[in-house]
């Protein structure tokens, strides 16, 4: 008889120790990585961190096409500082880009502004 109560408690000691040692580090590493998830999951499809993000391509995308564009046409002076359109002001390519700027910005708008 004692054998065996001295074997029952020797097993829910081991359930015990099993529970604190075992499946509670466990969850709680599912708890955190279900958070991170989350959070990820939340910047990713946050619709002001999208529009930021969409806004900053079209600005991006239209400072390197007029720095090109500057580069390649006479009469353009500093493309890295402060440039002095000079003649690209009249370019109908630059009036275009402008205007595929603003477009862009606008579809920006349309997608993430609710």
């Amino acid at each position: 008889m004692k054998i065996i109560i001295t074997f029952s408690l020797l097993i829910i000691a081991l359930s015990i120790g099993y529970y604190f040692v075992v499946f509670l580090p466990n969850e709680a590493v599912k708890q955190r990585q279900l958070e991170e998830w989350k959070i990820k999951i939340s910047e990713q499809t946050n619709p002001v961190k999208l529009l930021d993000k969409c806004l900053a391509d079209a600005s991006t995308q239209y400072a390197d096409f007029v720095v090109n564009l500057c580069k390649e046409t006479k009469g353009c002076i500093g493309a890295n500082s402060g440039m002095q359109l000079g003649k690209m002001a009249n370019d109908p390519t630059f009036d275009a880009s402008g205007k595929n700027f603003e477009d862009n910005k606008n579809e920006c708008y349309k997608k993430y502004k609710k």
